[in-house]
């Protein structure tokens, strides 16, 4: 004969059981129905909610169809031209900035003379550059403010004016003889050297980090 169906114990049931028998499993039974009973009132809680959650998306719906109406038509277009407008501008904002001249530099320094050191210009964009004129500068930080402690002068030099950098190419100047440069712990005192390029199109100057003695 087939037992009959027995009832879910209450917390207070499970409590006084507890006291007999094994204790880990009286434990296990405890938790069993502790998680069981947990899940009951989660469920009881999302059931008891669900009207009311609905009901205020339908009122949340409600309103926003009572604004669009109050609207009109006319508005509605208005809105609509100021977010597409909005967002023509917005792409030709980061097409404005994928397209302007983003350089660089890098550097190989020797101490031979004849060798020479080499200053590295990279364009990494897809905008040539025209260099106007350019300079190589020491400058050092002084409490607020960056002073030039010393500016590098090679207008004699043939490359120092209208340099065409094309798209995602590289120009170097290179510094033999004569034009070679100190560089090292000793140039420490000096600060750090940059590179300001004068750029064609462009009305202020763009300096650029080269080589940091102390790095």
């Amino acid at each position: 004969m087939a037992r009959p169906p027995q009832a879910i114990p209450t917390c207070t049931t499970i409590e006084i059981l507890s006291t007999e028998g094994d204790e880990f499993t009286s434990r296990a039974t405890i938790g069993c129905f502790r998680g069981y009973s947990r899940a009951r009132v989660a469920l009881g809680i999302l059931n008891r909610d669900c009207p009311r959650m609905l009901q205020s998306i339908l009122s949340l719906f409600r309103e926003i169809l009572n604004v669009l109406t109050s609207i009109g038509l006319a508005g509605l277009l208005g809105i609509w031209g100021a977010i597409l407008s909005t967002c023509l501008a917005y792409v030709k904002f980061l097409e404005f900035r994928r397209e302007r001249p983003q350089l660089s530099t890098t550097y190989s320094f020797i101490s031979d003379p004849n060798h020479g050191n080499q200053v590295i210009i990279q364009n990494s964009s897809k905008t040539p550059v025209i260099i106007s004129h350019w300079e190589l500068i020491w400058q050092k930080k002084r409490l607020f403010k960056t002073e030039a402690t010393e500016t590098i002068d090679y207008g004699y030099l043939d490359d120092r004016r209208d340099i065409i950098i094309g798209a995602h190419d590289t120009h170097t100047l290179t510094f033999q003889e004569q034009d070679h440069f100190q560089w090292g712990y000793k140039t420490a005192e000096k600060g750090i050297l940059y590179l300001q390029l004068h750029i064609a199109g462009r009305a202020k100057p763009v300096m650029l980090k080269v080589y940091d003695p102390i790095a």
